[in-house]
């Protein structure tokens, strides 16, 4: 037992400070000495015994105490020194246990990156092919490369048609959890309001994530005719109608939940503030995710044939205006 603690000591590393403070206090001791010595020093040349006391007492008192406020500042700031290293060290192992997660974030995500894409395929169809189409294979990459850093730049996304559009949802918004936001403009188009399996699942996820703990906050932008008939206590019997009502039903603030809804009339609008009506566009959906805080977007573009589709986006001007003009179009709105 005697030989493992000697062992344990002998594996201790000195201190750094160690040293340092033996070094202060040597020198805090000579300078107490030389003035002891210099206080014996003018006792002995003065004449005056009453005067030769008073003079060496104050040459050593000062000395003394000189030497003790050199002690005291050397420990106080060694003290002070060993504090410090430990908070850089908690620092330090603090920075490599995320310097390790992030790394192992990283690697997954790009493996995961590299089967979803084929990037092994991808290489082993440039070296497989004959080195007399260097110039066709260098171009693709070339292409590749440009739009890769268009994407980089303009961080939004290409038109996501239905699959995509519903998947990129599905993916994102399980993401936002507590403490996290949904925000959305609804244009009241038909396709929002068809009952397929795509949009109940949509409006399951938003249900989902208000119950997790997120705060899901959307404004209905459509005439009051047509919303006064979708909230209305017996809606037509049509199965856009009854969604609406429906997902307008959830919203209300009579609901006991996370969800809450506005009504914006496109009429009042398109008279008052055109500008704003243009800037929301066919509306959006916004997450906030409530881990991170980092925003997406998916902004709402449909097509001619009214086939939802929409282009993500986390430019942060982009969608730092969208909140704005989410901001503005609620002060324009009444809650229901």
């Amino acid at each position: 037992m005697a030989q493992d603690s000697a062992t344990d000591h002998g594996d201790e590393k000195p201190s750094p400070n160690k040293p340092r403070v033996s070094k202060e206090v040597q020198l805090a001791s000579l300078e107490v000495f030389i003035g002891g010595l210099l206080a014996w020093m003018i006792h002995g040349q003065l004449g005056d015994a009453s005067i030769a006391d008073a003079a060496g007492m104050i040459v050593g008192a000062f000395a003394a105490l000189h030497g003790l406020h050199r002690i005291i500042t050397v420990f106080e700031t060694t003290k002070s020194i060993g504090e410090l290293e430990g908070a850089v060290d908690n620092l330090r192992e603090t920075v490599d246990e995320r310097l390790i997660d992030t790394e192992d974030h990283l690697s997954a995500r790009l493996s995961e990156l590299g089967h979803r894409v084929g990037l092994g395929e991808l290489s082993e169809l440039y070296w497989s092919i004959d080195r007399e189409f260097d110039v066709d294979k260098n171009a693709v990459l070339g292409d590749a490369r440009e739009k890769l850093f268009q994407l980089l730049s303009s961080k939004t996304s290409s038109p996501m048609y239905k699959a995509i559009y519903y998947t990129w949802i599905t993916e994102n918004i399980a993401r936002v959890g507590r403490g996290g936001k949904i925000i959305a403009v609804s244009r009241m188009k038909s396709t929002e309001w068809e009952n397929s399996p795509e949009e109940k699942n949509f409006f399951a996820q938003n249900r989902a994530a208000a119950e997790a703990g997120a705060i899901v906050e959307r404004i209905f932008v459509t005439t009051r005719e047509v919303f006064q008939e979708a909230t209305k206590e017996n809606p037509p019997e049509n199965t856009e109608d009854i969604n609406a009502a429906r997902v307008l039903k959830a919203h209300s603030s009579q609901e006991k939940n996370n969800m809450h809804g506005w009504f914006a009339d496109e009429t009042r609008l398109q008279k008052e503030d055109p500008d704003l009506l243009e800037r929301i566009g066919d509306g959006f959906l916004m997450f906030r995710y409530g881990k991170s805080g980092d925003r997406v977007a998916l902004i709402d573009d449909f097509t001619e044939d009214d086939e939802a589709r929409g282009r993500a986006t986390k430019h942060a001007t982009t969608l730092s205006r969208m909140e704005q003009s989410f901001d503005n179009l609620k002060s324009m709105s009444e809650p229901f």
